[in-house]
């Protein structure tokens, strides 16, 4: 009975231990966690099954192996020696982490525990314990690890090119992959390649790093080839994987990669809001999987990178603009900025070499004026070539090899290359000697004003750096900021330099002079000795400045200024006061005879004729002297003594000189003083204007009248015209003047009209200033509305030398002349430049022959085939021709032979006043018999 009492216990323990086994067995099949047991030899003799562990790594291929004999990655021997060291002292062990490579080549992590079991006697048996997949956190502690790694990298980096390679090293090492490399746009094309590279020690890369350097894609073709993760990584801005590189034949680098053992690639972009920075592409050399949590988290540190980079690019640009913002605000001239600037952007911002190149204008010459280079550099042939270097300005923008300064020079925007010696488009010379010195990447900008370039900033750098956008656009910006303050530090050196000196001929001007002038009289009174003063003034040179314009004047000005230095010493000084005036200070001299000798000097130079085009003409100098101590002690007496010489000169014939004399200061006092009593004449009504007929060839009658002006002074009588009429001119009253004279003649026309006289056209003379009035159309359009005069009564008067000077503005205004109905006649025509040809553009309608034609005409042949030639000519234009100054009968016989349409002189009549020439219309008979 007790027997079957057993029996029945025993099967119902069985029973208990077989259900208590069926339940570990469902639990461990279902459950995440798996049992095993281990012998006294640390061999595995049992693993429970579980789906997961099974389909990762087989029981099989444990059962009988030492843990250690397995295949993890990852443990050191030191690390396998400390547990193997533990499971000899029978000690438990809790959370022991390895991980390896699944059957499809996917890492996973395993959390194992376990503990010594023994038989009943106490023997030990072996281990008995637990196992865990603790894959997912894993992976989620590499991701946190990954992003940690990258922060900590990018917070402590200085600038992106320290950066990345760091930051391929942190992800290689973190997530287990061998080979890194970060892929960029680089060239004015945009070129994408590859810029850094990082692999574990003992991968021989070299090659596969080499092939990778090499390859270049515009972005245009970037996805040409489907099997490259980089080209879809930048196009589709998403991160890509190839888990099987043999099974992707069209990837371009897929036989090398396979050489080198590498299996597996992922890439992942670096984007910059919606544009696409940078690739990071990776290599493994074991086959595995990129799980999609994983790509997720690089997609992370993609945006990471990317906001990193903008954020550099900014500080960049906030950093160089302050560096040139200040270092310009501290200098006196670009000269002196410029060093400052290159050294303190290649400190800052990392640049192993920076220059500034800069056009002498006079040479046409671009070269290198200043530069800074670290101290290896220093001694380069690359630096000692560009401190010799000179380029013609006509090569840098017409040759279309000129390098990276061409491209600045010619298309005036910023240059980035990212490696010289990969890049086709800008090997030369300069280039070659900069990769020679280990230097690969080139940032230059022009440096601008408007659509000139004024000069460049270069800068070289000895690592391979990325396009910085920011820093492009920035260098745009500073390259206009330097080239303001380039050209605002011109003008001001410009307005410094014309404070001293004449703008046209680069002489003392009268303030810097003057300085000199008292200068040398203390000198020479300290001394006791002498000096001269000669004041020269340019005959004829408002005739040609009014006849060819100003651009000849100031050629002509130029000249005399270069002609006057080579007359005298070094320790002389020529002056220019203004106008055609100039001054001569000759210091030292012993007596007048040396002040008379240079003197004679420069009216020679003066009367050598000069070129204006391909035409030859000659000027003269007046010179006045007075001598120090004789004339003056003083500078302000010295200079008037001296002009008053001058005049002297010029009232005495011209091209001579002529010291000073108080007899000439009497006679410069009588100038002084008609020149006040002028000024009053036209208050005091002293101003008269008589009237010189003008006869019809045709009927001999009068057929209209000129306006000439006299003053009648009370003392003096009838001044005649050319007495005052070159004061006026000089002084400027003749604008007054002018005004004057038109009103009076209108109002004198409507007087004799109004006495039952025959409206006949009255001209009057316009001056040079008053004919480039502005007020001289309203004045006209007064005088006739004031008086009621048809406009056709009224004809104005101007010398051809006031028309050819400024030709565009004188056809626009003698187009509104015309349009109001008055008529133009060119006064004493034949005395200036023109001709006829220049003429006809002009809307004119009246040619007068001036006397000067006339006079001889009878006997010189020369005169009479010109007028003959003049009268011919004008008619075939549709003008009328009046001959001026005529006085006989021969050469009133003459002009009637060549069909002039109008005379006047004193052959009929001089000028009369407004009674008297009244009475001269009034007589009922010609005054040229037929």
């Amino acid at each position: 009975m007790q027997a079957e009492t057993n029996v029945s216990a025993d099967e119902d323990l069985k029973a208990r231990l077989m259900e208590c086994e069926q339940r570990l067995q469902f639990l461990s099949q279902f459950s995440s966690d798996w049992y095993w047991e281990q012998d006294a030899e640390f061999r595995f003799t049992h693993i429970s099954r579980n789906s997961l562990s099974e389909e990762r790594f087989p029981r099989s291929l444990s059962i009988g192996k030492r843990r250690w004999d397995l295949p993890y990655v990852g443990i050191t021997e030191a690390e396998w020696e400390a547990h193997r060291a533990l499971l000899r002292a029978h000690q438990p062990f809790h959370d022991f982490i390895l991980k390896r490579y699944d059957t499809k080549g996917n890492l996973y992590y395993t959390s194992l525990s376990g503990a010594p079991f023994y038989d009943g006697d106490g023997n030990f048996k072996g281990y008995r314990g637990i196992g865990r997949d603790v894959t997912k956190r894993k992976q989620m502690e590499q991701q946190a690890a990954l992003e940690h790694a990258v922060v900590r990298v990018i917070t402590e980096a200085s600038d992106v090119v320290s950066a990345l390679p760091r930051i391929l090293q942190a992800i290689c090492e973190t997530l287990d992959w061998d080979y890194g490399a970060y892929w960029g746009a680089e060239g004015q094309n945009e070129l994408i390649r590859q810029l850094y590279v990082w692999h574990v020690p003992d991968l021989a890369a070299e090659r596969f790093v080499g092939s990778g350097s090499s390859w270049v894609a515009s972005r245009e073709n970037a996805g040409g080839n489907d099997g490259d993760v980089v080209r879809k990584a930048w196009l589709g801005q998403q991160p890509v994987s190839i888990q099987n590189l043999s099974l992707q034949p069209a990837f371009q680098r897929a036989g090398q990669a396979q050489e080198l053992g590498l299996r597996t690639a992922f890439a992942f972009p670096v984007v910059i809001g919606d544009r696409t920075h940078g690739v990071m592409e990776f290599y493994s050399r074991t086959m595995r999987e990129v799980e999609a949590s994983l790509l997720a988290s690089l997609t992370t540190v993609g945006n990471q990178i990317g906001l990193f980079c903008q954020r550099k690019q900014l500080e960049s640009r906030q950093v160089m603009q302050h560096i040139v913002t200040r270092l310009l605000s501290e200098s006196d001239t670009v000269e002196v900025a410029m060093p400052a600037i290159i050294q303190t952007v290649c400190q800052t911002l990392g640049w192993d070499y920076g220059g500034y190149w800069c056009m002498d204008t006079q040479t046409r010459m671009v070269n290198c004026r200043a530069l800074w280079s670290i101290d290896r550099l220093t001694d380069s042939s690359f630096v000692q070539q560009t401190r010799q270097k000179a380029i013609f300005l006509s090569r840098l923008t017409n040759e279309r090899n000129a390098g990276h300064l061409g491209t600045v020079w010619r298309e005036r925007i910023p240059v980035w290359v990212a490696d010289i010696g990969a890049t086709l488009e800008y090997r030369h010379h300069r280039t070659r000697l900069g990769a020679e010195s280990a230097l690969h990447s080139i940032f230059a900008f022009p440096i601008v004003d408007g659509q000139e370039v004024l000069g460049a900033l270069e800068f070289f750098s000895r690592t391979i750096r990325q396009p910085d956008d920011t820093l492009l656009e920035t260098a745009q910006a500073i390259g206009i900021q330097v080239g303001q303050f380039h050209r605002r530090k011109e003008a001001e050196e410009r307005i410094q330099y014309l404070a001293f000196y004449d703008a046209l001929t680069g002489l003392p001007n009268r303030p810097f002079f003057v300085q000199q002038l008292n200068h040398a009289l203390a000198k020479a009174r300290r001394s006791a000795a002498r000096l001269a003063l000669l004041f020269i003034d340019v005959d004829r040179f408002k005739h040609i400045n009014d006849s060819l314009g100003h651009e000849a004047g100031d050629q002509l000005l130029a000249e005399m200024a270069s002609r006057f230095k080579a007359c005298i010493r070094e320790s002389d000084t020529v002056g220019r006061l203004g106008g055609d005036e100039f001054v001569i200070l000759l210091e030292g001299i012993k007596d007048a005879r040396e002040a008379a000798v240079v003197s004679r000097k420069i009216n020679e130079a003066a009367l050598r004729p000069f070129t204006i085009g391909a035409q030859e003409y000659q000027v003269s100098a007046s010179i006045g002297i007075s001598l120090y101590p004789d004339n003056g002690d003083n500078a302000q007496v010295m200079m008037k003594h001296a002009d008053i010489a001058m005049y002297q000169t010029k009232e005495s014939g011209k091209n001579h000189y002529q010291f000073y004399s108080p007899q000439i200061d009497r006679d410069a006092s009588s100038r002084l003083a008609m020149e006040a009593e002028l000024r009053q004449a036209l208050e005091r009504n002293q101003l008269r204007l008589h009237y010189q007929p003008k006869v019809s060839l045709d009927s001999g009658r009068i057929s209209g009248m000129e306006a000439l002006l006299r003053w009648a002074h009370p003392e003096l009588g009838m001044v005649p015209p050319s007495v005052f009429i070159p004061l006026a001119e000089e002084t400027g009253m003749i604008e007054s003047i002018g005004a004057w004279v038109l009103q009076e003649a209108c109002a004198q026309s409507k007087r004799w009209e109004n006495e039952g006289l025959p409206p006949l056209r009255i001209s009057v003379n316009l001056s040079p200033r008053q004919f480039n009035s502005e007020d001289l159309i309203a004045d006209i359009a007064q005088a006739l509305i004031q008086h009621q005069l048809q406009p056709g009564v009224l004809e104005l008067e101007i010398t051809e030398s006031t028309v050819t000077r400024n030709a565009e503005k004188a056809a626009r205004v003698l187009a509104r002349v015309q349009a109001m109905g008055v008529s133009v006649a060119i006064d004493d025509f034949g005395t200036g430049y023109s001709s006829l040809s220049q003429l006809k553009h002009f809307p004119i309608n009246t040619l007068k022959i001036d006397r000067s034609f006339i006079a001889d005409v009878t006997v010189n042949r020369a005169n009479k085939a010109i007028v003959r030639a003049v009268v011919a000519m004008g008619k075939a234009l549709g003008l009328n021709l009046v001959a001026e100054g005529v006085e006989s009968d021969e050469q009133m016989q003459f002009l009637q032979s060549v069909s002039c349409n109008e005379v006047q002189g004193s052959y009929f009549s001089g000028p009369l006043p407004p009674r008297e020439f009244a009475e001269l219309l009034r007589q009922d008979e010609a005054l040229l018999r037929h």
